[in-house]
């Protein structure tokens, strides 16, 4: 059983860097996702802000309706 357990992996690990050296696709898309996450932290605060300011936004809308 652990020969055949060996043997699956080994052909899994083998068709698993065939398919990442031989697709031009995943290449790109990893080479990009790559750069996302080199740059995460500059997101992530983009993202804070974004959170902040969707219900300030909401907030400060109704004051403007209700207000008049």
């Amino acid at each position: 059983m652990k020969t055949v357990l060996h043997n699956l992996e080994i052909t899994w690990w083998n068709a698993h860097m065939r398919l990442v050296d031989e697709s031009i696709i995943v290449r790109t898309s990893l080479s990009s996702l790559r750069e996302l996450w080199l740059h995460r932290k500059t997101f992530v605060r983009a993202l804070r802000w974004s959170l902040l300011g969707f219900p300030l936004g909401i907030f400060l809308g109704a004051l403007k309706y209700l207000g008049q």
